[in-house]
C-alpha cells in the first residue's frame, strides 16, 4: 500500500475535495461551492451544530480521499457523518478505514458518542455495517457508541 498521509483540511483543499465529490455526481463549481460553504457554516445539514471537521487523505500531494462531520441533534444523534469520499483508484486500501478512526476520535473529543449517517448506496450502507453502524430507521444508519471504531 502506497504511503497516504492523512491531516485536516484546509480552504485551499475544496477544489480537490470537489473533484472527488464530482466523480459520482454534480460539477467540480457546486462542490467546491458546497464544501467550502459548509465548511464555513454557511450550508447546515438540519439540526447540525457549528463545530466541523474535515480530514483528507494524501498521496503525492495528491488529495485521494476525505471525511467530514459535524455536531448535531439530528434523529437525537450528537454527530453526523457528512461525506466519506476515496477516489476510485484508491478504494479498498483502507483509506476510508483509517479516515473513519480519525473521525470517530474528532468526536469522541467532543464527547460525541452517538452518531449518524446517512447510508447512501449499497457500498456505503457495507462499508458502515462492517465499521459497527446499524439501521435507523429506512435512510439512516448510527452507531450508538462511535467509540466502537477506536
Amino acid at each position: 500500500m502506497p504511503n497516504i498521509l492523512y491531516r485536516q483540511a484546509s480552504d485551499k483543499d475544496f477544489t480537490e475535495l470537489a473533484k472527488i465529490r464530482a466523480i459520482g455526481s454534480g460539477s467540480i463549481e457546486y462542490w467546491a461551492d458546497r464544501i467550502g460553504n459548509y465548511w464555513r457554516g454557511l450550508i447546515n445539514p438540519q439540526q447540525a451544530l457549528p463545530p466541523r471537521i474535515i480530514y483528507i487523505a494524501s498521496y503525492n500531494d495528491q488529495v485521494v480521499g476525505f471525511i467530514a462531520g459535524h455536531l448535531t441533534r439530528r434523529f437525537n444523534c450528537e454527530g453526523e457523518l457528512q461525506w466519506i469520499d476515496t477516489v476510485p483508484e484508491f478504494q479498498n486500501r483502507g483509506i476510508a478505514s483509517h479516515l473513519i478512526k480519525l473521525l470517530a476520535a474528532w468526536f469522541i473529543d467532543n464527547k460525541v458518542y452517538k452518531v449518524c449517517v446517512d447510508q447512501g448506496n449499497q457500498i456505503a450502507r457495507s462499508f458502515y455495517s462492517k465499521n459497527g453502524a446499524t439501521n435507523l430507521n429506512d435512510h439512516w444508519m448510527f452507531w450508538d457508541d462511535i467509540r466502537m471504531i477506536i
